[in-house]
Order: structure tokens, then sequence, then C-alpha cells
């Protein structure tokens, strides 16, 4: 049986713009991201960036999302290191801890041995300081603490100049945003 998460979705969106995408749970808030950044095909319809539909994802956008692995044996210092080589990133390394509120310990410790609020501020950070025009951010609060969410809430700033598009039910994670569509 065929179910439709969505049907008729259009969304045009400028630099400078945010959107939150909000909805009960299942209501396919993430499977609309992972539409939007290519790890899905609709089952109808077309993606367009800057009115071509053939874009290579990766060029352009940055995605945080809780289901997202990291590999559990690298290190800040090579994940890091890795996003740099790809041309996503263009901080060294103390200017990366320093953002990410991580100190030079942790710098090589082995991802698997972070908590899963550490995890996730580490895929939000490389997401947020990525060299990318479209950031987005699925449940990025998830797992994260006080600490993290007034890291989260003070580097939003960095969007600024981005289209930022953030999918949850957490209003700390969304408020911030200039447009709102809900999910039914």
């Amino acid at each position: 049986m065929r179910q439709w998460l969505f049907r008729g979705v259009s969304l045009h969106l400028e630099t400078g713009e945010s959107l939150a995408i909000t909805g009960v749970n299942g209501a396919g808030k993430s499977t609309l991201l992972q539409i939007i950044f290519g790890l899905i095909q609709p089952s109808e319809g077309i993606i367009r960036l800057n009115g071509k539909e053939d874009y290579d994802a990766h060029l352009h956008f940055s995605i945080a999302s809780p289901y997202m692995e990291l590999p559990s044996e690298f290190s800040i210092r090579e994940i890091r290191s890795l996003h740099e080589k790809l041309g996503k990133l263009k901080m060294n390394e103390n200017e990366f801890l320093t953002f990410a509120r991580f100190d030079a310990k942790d710098a090589q410790k082995p991802i698997k041995l972070f908590s899963s609020g550490m995890t996730q501020r580490l895929k939000t950070a490389l997401c947020i300081a990525s060299v990318a025009d479209i950031v987005l951010l699925d449940e990025p609060l998830t797992n994260m603490d006080a600490i993290g969410e007034a890291w989260y809430k003070e580097n939003l700033y960095r969007l600024e100049d981005k289209i930022a598009i953030v999918a949850g039910n957490n209003p700390q994670e969304y408020q911030w945003t200039n447009r709102h569509i809900s999910i039914q």
C-alpha cells in the first residue's frame, strides 16, 4: 500500500532565509530533508537548485542529523582534517576545537568514546561551520545538554549568509527561523 507523506510541496528559498519544518513524529520531516539533500529520490516531482535539476548536493549542502554516522574510530582531528581536504571546512584545528567547544584532549579521542550529546554537537558543528550554501539541521539538539543548547544558539549567526532548513519539534531548535511549515 502506497502512503504519501507529502504532495505538491513547493519551496523557494533565498540566501539568508531560514525554514523550520515541524510535525508529529513519522510525518516525514527527516524524509523531506533527505529528499532535498538527494539521499532519497522523490516518488514524483523534482528538486531544483538554482533552476537546475542535476546538481552535486555535496558541493552545496551540509547536513547534520542524529541518524547520520561519523566514523567511530576517527578522532575530531581526523574528521576535521577530512572535511578540510574535501573543501568543506576552512578552520584550523584550534579554531574548530574552540568553536565546537572541545579541548585538546578531545581532539585525539576516538568518537566512539564520546557521549551521544558530544557526538551530536560535533556533527552540528561540522555542519554549521561548513562551506555550504544550504545547511540542513535535522533535530539538531537531540541528546544535547543545556551547554550544548547554549552553544547552538550562540552560533546561529553563522547561518545568516546561507539558506538554513531545520526539522524538529523542539522550539529551541527553530524559533529563530523566519519561515515555518508544518507537516501533518
